[in-house]
């Protein structure tokens, strides 16, 4: 056998093997793709049972589970809209630990990095001041109305948006008392961009984005989005996206432009969304459809879907434990999602690739320079 004969035959056997790895992690990459999270463990809160994986509801429950935020003491808080009090799960057992009773119809939630979480009150237009240290309510602060609530870290100071009232309070942590009130019709889900210096704002009945400078408290500019925007989020890699409740889908908006640069399809009536910082990608809360909705921001596109229980609402991440923790409204349960990222197969993939390339480009260089040599013989 000559030299061309057994190149030709390595090229095949290389070729066929890099090939065969090639489909395996194909294979690896699609299932993952198509499971980039589960749901790992389900809490009622009404007795305080943990169950493993996705349960179906097996409890008579009365609670109504709303907002939910990551405490980064190791505890998760939840508002509880029909029992009038807030949950503190502990992260590392996913057990309740505490009920705090706080005012009517509890909604928004927010953790001040100063060392306290501050509930909003829907039903008797007011602020509890929580102390996690003890879990105790310390203050109330009297506002205009009250939907969801957001920590501005430049001016140290929170926001709280009021869709009744057409307005946000702005409160002074330090005094826990409101120092301003802003104009803005129908205000709803709220975040703060803190690159821009900026918060912005989901106009529920407009389906518009109010961008409100927190240095003069002045609207700068409002942005069309889809219809009935309720959650809203600021991803880390510079954009906000808007979860537009009535239209099915997520606006992305170019804080550099304050336009919206894209629309991402989601599932039926979504009202949430949460970045985890860990696998850089957004989840989003689909009420209708009883899942949440994965998005890479990289390509702006749904790549996963993780199916929870009835009704999910509020969503937050632990960047600890690298769980989502989902609110399912109707079910009075908390869905636990442990996360996991692609990152690992998708590069091997790529390498793969590469290398499939360089060495058939290599096996092709070398039949040339056999053949140039025979001529040359």
């Amino acid at each position: 056998m000559n030299d061309k004969s057994r190149s030709y035959k390595l090229i095949i056997t290389v070729s066929m093997t890099l090939i065969a790895l090639l489909l395996i992690l194909t294979l690896m990459l699609q299932l993952q793709n198509n499971n980039l999270g589960h749901v790992e463990y389900t809490l009622y809160l009404s007795n305080n049972t943990l169950m493993k994986g996705d349960a179906i509801p097996k409890f008579h429950t009365l609670n109504a589970p709303y907002c939910i935020v990551y405490d980064p003491n190791g505890y998760v808080y939840v508002t509880d809209f029909l029992s009038n009090s807030v949950f503190v799960i502990n992260a590392s057992t996913n057990k309740v630990v505490t009920n705090i009773s706080v005012g009517l119809y509890p909604t928004g939630i927010a953790y001040d990095p100063n060392g306290y979480v501050y509930v909003v009150n829907s039903g008797s237009n007011s602020i509890s001041v929580i102390n996690p240290s003890t879990n105790g309510v310390i203050a109330n602060i009297s506002v205009p109305g009250g939907s969801n609530i957001v920590y501005d870290s430049h001016n140290d100071h929170l926001y709280v948006t009021d869709p009744g009232g057409n307005s946000i309070s702005i409160i002074n942590p330090s005094s826990n008392t409101v120092t301003k009130i802003v104009r803005v019709s129908g205000p709803y889900g709220i975040t703060y961009d803190p690159i821009n210096d900026l918060i912005y704002v989901t106009n529920y009945y407009s389906g518009t984005v109010s961008v409100i400078n927190p240095n003069t408290s002045q609207v700068v500019t409002n942005i069309s989005v889809g219809l009935y925007p309720t959650g809203i989020a600021y991803d880390p890699n510079g954009y906000v996206y808007v979860v537009n409740s009535g239209s099915n889908s997520i606006s992305v908006i170019n804080p550099s432009t304050n336009r919206v640069v894209t629309n991402i399809r989601v599932g039926e009536s979504p009202y949430a969304i949460a970045y985890d910082y860990h696998t850089g990608y957004l989840y989003v809360t689909n009420f209708g459809s009883n899942f949440i909705s994965i998005i890479n921001p990289t390509m702006n596109k749904i790549i996963g879907n993780v199916r929870v229980e009835y009704y999910p609402h509020g969503i937050t991440y632990d960047p600890i434990n690298d769980r989502i923790y989902v609110t399912n409204y109707y079910s009075g349960t908390i869905s636990i999602v442990s996360t996991s990222s692609s990152v690992n197969v998708f590069t091997i993939f790529i390498l793969l690739w590469i290398i499939i390339i360089a060495t058939i480009v290599g096996l092709l260089l070398r039949l040339l320079l056999i053949g140039k040599w025979r001529r040359r013989a």
